[in-house]
């Protein structure tokens, strides 16, 4: 479209879930048809998704963390993709013109991407996600590491780094709803200690279960 010769996009990076791989995710959601109809209509300006699998060393699921020695999971996300995506496509560089949004472990990534490197993105979206990370027979080490690694620990906690670094601005919303176990204690938890950050948005839609019909329903 020769509106859009000079045009460097906007990006929205989406994140699927642990053991829910990125092109199931895309498929379930129907993204191409849905962005593609709300780009038209001009509800919505035209933009890039990106759409890179955080389920990236399995049968381990590393929650997003660079394991020392192993498996850099933040840097992949961090650096490596949105490089990759600057230096390949016409996008901005921008941290305002960046948002990142996730399911499950990928609302918790999405939520410590923003919050850990504001400077990268500028905005998140977590839905159903949680707020420190959940080390158990799926995560390797994680427990041992996080244990014995305070720094590792407190930067791997988007409870801790909204409570210790919050980004100014912090652009956050957090959904959950009330028929998800999983993750409702976490978000209403992080929702009820930090009522005073600006720009933490709550969205709490009632009758979601932990699946991606939630994640279709934002």
């Amino acid at each position: 479209d020769r509106r859009y010769v000079k045009t460097r996009f906007p990006v929205v990076m989406v994140l699927g879930g642990a053991d829910v791989h990125i092109t199931y995710v895309v498929q379930r959601l129907d993204f191409a048809r849905v962005a593609s109809r709300e780009i038209r209509s001009g509800r919505v300006a035209p933009f890039v998704a990106v759409f890179p699998e955080i389920n990236v060393a399995l049968p381990v699921d590393t929650e997003c963390t660079d394991y020392p020695g192993s498996t850099q999971a933040f840097t992949w996300l961090d650096q490596d993709v949105t490089e990759w995506a600057i230096s390949t496509l016409r996008v901005s560089t921008e941290a305002t013109r960046w948002s990142v949004m996730g399911w499950s472990s990928g609302g918790y990534c999405a939520a410590l991407l923003h919050l850990r490197d504001p400077g990268r993105f500028g905005a998140a979206a977590s839905v159903e996600g949680y707020f420190t990370p959940e080390p158990d027979s799926t995560t390797g080490n994680l427990a041992h590491l996080l244990k014995h690694d305070q720094t590792l620990a407190h930067l791997s906690s988007p409870q801790w780094l909204i409570e210790h670094r919050p980004p100014r601005p912090t652009h956050l919303l957090v959904m959950t709803s009330d028929k998800d176990p999983q993750s409702r204690p976490q978000s209403m938890e992080f929702l009820r200690a930090e009522p005073n950050v600006p720009g933490i948005q709550p969205y709490l839609p009632k009758g979601l279960g932990h699946s991606l019909d939630a994640y279709a329903a934002v």
